[in-house]
């Protein structure tokens, strides 16, 4: 496995991982037209990188950044796995080098994410040394009840 630059070739399959991961995400997707998720893709404020199997010759994985914000040197972390590459181990090693090139290729200062708390990827952003810095009581509601959602932050410096 390698973490390479999104390239064209790739779109499609990153698109497909980018709408599964959204449903674990504090946004409600509903049908998003896949034209409005190629330019989530492709946009200026993201940046992506793809976790690519050589030996299947298939994107893996889908990680970077959306919503990144130039001026003030913060960008939101996102990830995702094929199902059949999930419970390996991956993604903790992909999202610590989606994390590393944050801060070193993309000079961010500050990363940010706002997940679900009965999202797995919790644990996964504390294990990357994320701090929770808030909670968002009730904000989504998952079938019969609300949820909350739990902000977390890691700073260069730390």
């Amino acid at each position: 496995m390698k973490a390479i630059p999104l390239i064209m070739r790739d779109v499609e399959e990153a698109a497909d991982l980018y709408e599964a991961g959204l449903t674990m995400s504090t946004r409600s997707i509903g049908d998003i037209p896949r034209e409005l998720i190629y330019g989530a893709l492709r946009s200026p404020d993201s940046c992506w990188w793809t976790l690519w199997d050589d030996d299947k010759d298939v994107v893996a994985g889908l990680g970077g950044f959306e919503r990144l914000n130039w001026l003030d040197e913060i960008g939101e972390p996102y990830i995702a796995l094929r199902p059949d590459y999930q419970g390996r181990g991956l993604a903790l090693n992909f999202a610590k080098f989606i994390v590393r090139e944050g801060f070193n290729s993309l000079n961010l200062r500050r990363q940010q994410a706002t997940v679900l708390s009965t999202s797995p990827s919790l644990k996964l952003l504390e294990k990357c040394g994320f701090k929770q810095e808030g909670i968002f009581k009730s904000i989504r509601k998952l079938n019969t009840s609300y949820v909350d959602a739990i902000a977390y932050a890691l700073l260069k410096e730390s």
